[in-house]
């Protein structure tokens, strides 16, 4: 690690009778320069009480307390040296500083303007200012601010990283790119550097490029946590797990309290089905972070799928008491309380699912953006990934770089449009067809109410008393079943229509519907949270098989080959399984019979993207949001610029 030389403030230092005071401020100084801060707060300590006049203790107490965390106790010390000296930009500028990493961003503004002011052409101050109207997702005024500073001095490193992280953010890679190369013409050393460049170039998909900055990165230090990650993602990107697992088990063995480390290592072993080893990092990052809702989500949904139900109900209560909100634990938990066969539990969470989906649908757009910012907001692991040397920033001088850079985080949810997501198959599709406001279930009856279920379930069942080759009211018993979402025996239902006749449609469609449902209940972490939805051998012995599915859904093509919903969810279906290439043929043959239907231009368009055919996804796109599709503008913003 590079040695910093100090060249120290040299502050004018009051006549002052007292010959110790010049003395123990002189040494405090040489502590400063030293990395000492604990010895220099402790020569200042005797300084302030016998002169609380002098602005100069103040500031550089205020520098040690900084550089060892105490971020309060620095704006502290710095609101007294600017008591004393109101026009002192330094002070100014390193509360805004302390400030900024209270999360005090608006008063830490003030203090920057405040600076300017003084000091209008001060580059630092305008990068300091960006830095945290980065913070406050200020992109473009950041990248402003960024411009200013590089006129003044296009020598400043952190002005460049600025913008180019602000570029970033606002999916201007190619720019960005440049400005991370430029930096590193004014410092070819810096590891974070070639890091946040090869983090661009992963996400361009640019993955050799990107192996080259990492691999760079890691060989100026090799302790680069940030790196480490990065690298482990792009391994997994490239399909390579072995790889990215060593890469967690490096950061972990560097970092042991990492929390996001063991999070992703346990999220990859789930997905390479080790299971015990998922469930070992899951629980270190619940001791770590103190409990984190999409861990204890994913933790229960292991346990659920090794047959110990209580502990998934018990984890999945854990999630739903940190958001109460979360549908999805409410279905998971019901089908471990269906396995203990504690139905009425089972079908109290259920109903609850079904009403936190209806209430999400009731809200504005407002109040779902704020919604899912408090899931996001659940849902992320922090980590700053900047090396113990320089988290803190150093602010012992003027021109030493304060680097109040935005943490780096991840949301433990990969961007999967719903579209490619198990639960746009029937329901969504029909709802989008139809101007129904309450969705139904394919060939279900419109005028049946689950108010009046027991009704319908007595006159059935006495109707295939008197009859049981009554093949209708064997149909109308599995749609019931399929409305009370109790699968199984909707499933055993449609079997046994098919059993007489195998091409019965109506029984055909229904079936394929309840596969997948059973299938997204079962196997709800992979569908939610994989960026590739792949049944576990779990899932796949209690829901039945994708590929079957698949071919319940081209048989009702055959019989039917203009039903729309049915070649659709088989799109939606090649794509879960990774056969983008069938699923494009089948997306372009719903559009020759139906060109208007935005969701299926959205749905090839995602899937051209998975192919790398970004031009003709762009054009999609584009047609998808001409026929009211509003999502895809913003897969325009990242793609298609």
């Amino acid at each position: 690690m590079r040695a910093f030389f100090l060249i120290l403030l040299i502050l004018p230092i009051e006549l002052c009778a007292q010959v110790n005071v010049n003395n123990q401020i002189f040494k405090s100084k040489q502590a400063l320069g030293r990395n000492d801060f604990t010895e220099a707060i402790h020569l200042l300590n005797g300084v302030i009480p016998v002169r609380p006049d002098l602005y100069e203790p103040f500031f550089l107490r205020a520098v040690a307390r900084y550089n060892l965390g105490d971020y309060k106790g620095a704006e502290q010390d710095l609101t007294s040296a600017l008591n004393i000296k109101p026009n002192f930009p330094d002070a100014l500028l390193y509360r805004g500083v302390s400030r900024e990493r209270l999360m005090n961003f608006h008063d830490a503004i003030n203090d920057f303007d405040r600076a300017l002011r003084l000091e209008p052409f001060n580059d630092n101050i305008l990068v300091s200012k960006a830095f945290t109207k980065t913070h406050l997702e200020e992109h473009q005024e950041a990248i402003e601010l960024c411009n200013q500073a590089i006129r003044i001095n296009k020598k400043n490193e952190r002005a460049f990283l600025c913008r180019a992280w602000n570029r970033y953010q606002t999916y201007d890679l190619e720019e960005a790119i440049r400005d991370y190369s430029r930096a590193l013409k004014i410092n070819q050393f810096n590891s974070d550097t070639y890091t946040k460049r090869g983090m661009t170039y992963a996400f361009q998909l640019k993955y050799d490029e990107a192996l080259k900055d990492l691999d760079k990165a890691l060989e100026l230090d090799s302790l680069n946590l940030h790196a480490m990650f990065q690298l482990a993602h792009v391994y997994r990107e490239l399909d390579q797990p072995e790889r990215a697992l060593n890469q967690y088990s490096r950061m972990i063995g560097i970092d042991p309290a990492s929390a996001m480390a063991y999070f992703e290592r346990g999220n990859l072993l789930a997905e390479i089905g080790d299971k015990d080893g998922a469930i070992e990092d899951f629980t270190m990052v619940i001791v770590l972070t103190g409990g984190h809702m999409i861990t204890y989500f994913n933790r229960g949904s292991m346990y659920f799928d090794k047959g110990k139900y209580s502990a998934a109900v018990e984890d999945l209560s854990k999630a739903i008491e940190i958001y109460p909100g979360m549908a999805e634990a409410y279905f998971n938990r019901a089908m471990a309380y269906s396995r203990m066969g504690l139905n009425y539990k089972a079908q109290k969470d259920m109903d609850r699912a079904r009403e936190i989906k209806s209430e999400m649908y009731a809200l504005s757009g407002i109040e779902q953006a704020e919604e899912l910012s408090k899931i996001r907001e659940l849902a992320t692991i922090r980590e700053d990934f900047q090396g113990s040397d320089t988290r803190f920033g150093r602010i012992q001088n003027k021109r030493t770089e304060i680097r109040p850079a935005p943490d780096f985080f991840i949301v433990p949810e990969p961007w999967v449009p719903d579209s490619l997501k198990s639960e746009a198959l029937y329901l969504g599709i029909l709802t989008r067809m139809t101007s129904s406001t309450r969705p139904m279930v394919a060939m279900s009856h419109p005028g049946w109410m689950l108010d009046r279920a027991e009704e319908r379930q007595e006159r059935l069942n006495r109707d295939l008393a008197e009859n049981p080759d009554n093949r209708m009211a064997l149909i109308q018993q599995g749609i019931l079943f399929q409305l009370l979402e109790n699968y199984e025996l909707a499933l055993e239902v449609y079997d046994a229509v098919l059993s007489e006749e195998p091409d019965h449609t109506i029984a055909l469609l229904n079936r394929s519907y309840v596969l997948h449902r059973m299938m997204f209940l079962t196997d709800a972490l992979e569908a939610s949270f994989s960026e590739k939805y792949k049944p576990d051998e779990a899932g796949s012995a209690i829901a039945g098989d994708y590929h079957q599915l698949a071919g319940n859904l081209e048989r009702i093509i055959v019989l039917k080959p203009e039903f729309i919903p049915a070649r659709f969810n088989l799109a939606n279906l090649y794509a879960s399984l990774g056969d983008h290439r069938s699923a494009v043929k089948t997306y372009r043959d719903i559009l020759e019979l139906m060109p208007n239907l935005g969701t299926v231009h959205f749905n090839l368009a995602l899937t051209l993207l998975y192919l790398n055919d970004r031009e003709d996804a762009c054009k999609h796109l584009s047609s998808a949001g001409e026929n009211g599709y509003q999502p895809s503008f913003a897969v325009m913003k990242r793609y298609c610029r």
